[in-house]
This record gives C-alpha cells, structure tokens and sequence, in this order.
C-alpha cells in the first residue's frame, strides 16, 4: 500500500474483502479514512467485527461484482481509494455485466463474454466506485500483466488512467493459488504519458529500484522481470545469431501413439548433462539432427528442459523447440541457455499460470550470457 498516496484519502472501498487483511492494513495506515467493505459470505463481516472493531467500517453482504453496486453502497462513485484482491477464477457471465465493462470504458476490450477474467470485472467495479484522481490498488495475475489475450486490457489501462507502480510479488503470496501476482496501482480516469514504475517485491529484499517503461509498452507486458533481462548489457540473442527456431507438428498423444520415436518433453529426462543421443527415425514434418538445441515451449519447468542432440535424426513435438545455429557458436549458446542466469531469462519471458508456455518470439530476444 506503500505506493499509494498517503494523503487526501478519506474513503476506501474494499470489494470482496474476505477476512479483511487488506482493509486492516488499510486502516493502520489511513487512520482516519472511512472503510466500505464488501463480500457475499456474511460470515466475512462477523469476523471482522470480532478481530478488529473499527468506528469508520461499514460492511454490506453484496455480490462485489453486482452491476446495481453504485446504488446499494454509500459515496458511490466518490471513493478516494480502492483496494481489492479478487479472486483468480473463471466467472460465469450474467446479464448486466457489460454494462460494468461500459461504464469503465472496458467493453472493448474482449471478442466475446467467455473472454471476460474475473480480474477484469473487479477493475471496471473499482473504476466505477472510485472518484476521478482516486487511487485503485488491485492484485492482478500474472495473465493479466503478460499475457497476450490481455493485451487490450492493458492498453485500456495505461490510456485511460494513470498508472502509478506495477509490483511483482513473491510466488506463492496468495494461498491455493500457484500463479505470479501483481500489484497494480493507478490513479483513476488521469490521462497520462508518465512512464511506469515497475517493482519487484520479494521477502529478503523489500521493494527493488524502479525500472521506468514506456506506456506503450504495457501492450506487450507489464512485468518487472521481463523489462529487467531487456535491459541486460548483453545485446547478443538468438535473432542477432540468425539462428533458426520452430518446433514439431505432433500433439502429444499423437507421440506416445507414433510407430517411430518422435522426441516430446518427457524425453528431456534421457538427457544426461543436457546430452540426448537420440535414434534415426525421422519421418515427414520437423525434425531434430544432431547438433540442434531442444528447448521445451510449454512445461510447469520449461527453463530447466534444454538438451543438446549429439546423434540421431528425429521428429518433436509441438511442444518442442528445435534451436538450430551455427556451429561457431553453437557450445556457447547452449551453456548460456542451460546456465543459471540464462534460465532465470528463460522463466522471466515465459507467461501463463502452472504450465508456462515461450513464445518463438520472446526465445528469439532472450539476451544470451
């Protein structure tokens, strides 16, 4: 909460405040503010009251995401500030809702209601609550920072409102839950070209040294990890050393069903040292020869899959990279990549929540050390 104003914070709305650990904290550090919370578990409320009494509380029993809110909560659309760490789930769609994503600007956001995060309707909520110049804290996903379905969500974001921090928690900051979380900080419905304080928070370290971005580059992804190996001094990548990347065809029950090898993540573990000496049973579609680099694109622990092929001739999966690059430079590539720091690099492109997928594009810009 430290990245939000301390002063000129009267009001605060809490939607889905749970057990309350975000407005306790907002009440140690905005004292005299009044607090609006809102859940739909009764019970949220009774517990809060028990643990810590509070004059200026008011608690409703309300489905935060209940398009009609703006009438059923007092200071409706006055709010000085919003905290909120909705839940990472799937919502069903129900009617009124694009009138939420409407009235926050954000209907255009998505091709069809299937589309629609919960994350999204929590933000468009809080930008309905909060005064224009209010602040809005909100704990994102992971999905929602870099993803690409994500892209125009972001974009809205950064154009219609001032984007104050992006902080990068700690893994595993949220119980039952294994995805990276942000805290998202803006000041609402502020047009502005300020570039973005990006953050990383972590337990031993505290809040890291900003790095400044460029809105127009919340498009592509908001993350302080990816922007921090950008900025790396080593300018040499894949795509400066022309090397050549794809990956294979076949689906993975299509491999274990395949008459002939076909080489697919689980294969990674045959490689001792990174070392895969492999058959020749190559058929039609892409294939791996000795001296390409595998890299695994979708896995839990895709930065810790890289093998070289030192014999064999074979078909991958689609789940496969194929790194083929000149010889020259071919050792010192596959050390970087299978080097601590370059796996770091590896994991901070990677997106998505358990299994993490790498984009041909992003395996392409990875600064090699």
């Amino acid at each position: 909460m430290k990245a939000m104003p301390l002063t000129d914070v009267s009001s605060i709305i809490d939607l889905g405040a749970g057990g309350g650990v975000l407005s306790d904290a907002a009440s140690r550090r905005w004292a005299a503010a009044a607090i609006t919370t809102v859940d739909i578990d009764p019970a949220c409320g009774v517990a809060m009251r028990e643990r810590l009494p509070h004059r200026n509380r008011t608690h409703y029993v309300l489905d935060a995401l209940d398009p009609e809110i703006l009438a059923k909560v007092g200071r409706a659309g006055q709010f000085d500030a919003a905290i909120c760490n909705p839940p990472f789930k799937k919502i069903e769609w129900r009617g009124g809702y694009e009138r939420v994503l409407s009235e926050a600007g954000l209907a255009d956001c998505f091709s069809t209601e299937s589309d629609v995060t919960a994350e999204a309707l929590f933000l468009a909520q809080n930008v309905r609550l909060v005064r224009r110049g209010g602040t809005v804290g909100l704990i994102v996903p992971d999905s929602f920072i870099s993803g690409r379905s994500a892209s125009s969500l972001r974009n809205a974001v950064v154009r219609c409102h001032r984007v104050r921090a992006v902080i990068q928690l700690p893994n595993g900051s949220f119980a039952r839950t294994e995805a990276n979380s942000y805290l998202l900080v803006f000041d609402n419905k502020l047009n502005s070209e300020d570039a973005i304080s990006l953050h990383r928070f972590s337990l031993d370290g505290g809040l890291s040294p900003a790095i400044m971005v460029d809105p127009k580059l919340a498009v592509r992804r908001l993350d302080y990890d990816f922007h921090a190996m950008e900025r790396n001094e080593s300018t040499q990548t894949l795509a400066s050393l022309e090397a050549s990347v794809f990956r294979g065809t076949m689906a993975a029950a299509e491999c274990k069903a395949a008459s002939r090898f076909v080489f697919h993540t689980s294969d990674f573990s045959q490689a001792r040292d990174g070392q895969f000496f492999g058959p020749n049973a190559v058929a039609s579609g892409p294939s791996a020869r000795a001296g390409d680099i595998l890299m695994a694109r979708v896995d839990r622990s895709l930065e810790t899959k890289i093998a070289i092929v030192r014999a064999g001739n074979f078909n991958v999966s689609d789940c496969t990279f194929v790194v083929r690059v000149d010889e020259r430079h071919r050792e010192r590539v596959f050390a970087a990549l299978r080097s601590e720091e370059g796996r770091s690099k590896i994991r901070s492109a990677s997106r998505g929540v358990g299994a993490r997928h790498l984009s041909k594009s992003e395996l392409l810009a990875i600064p090699l050390i």
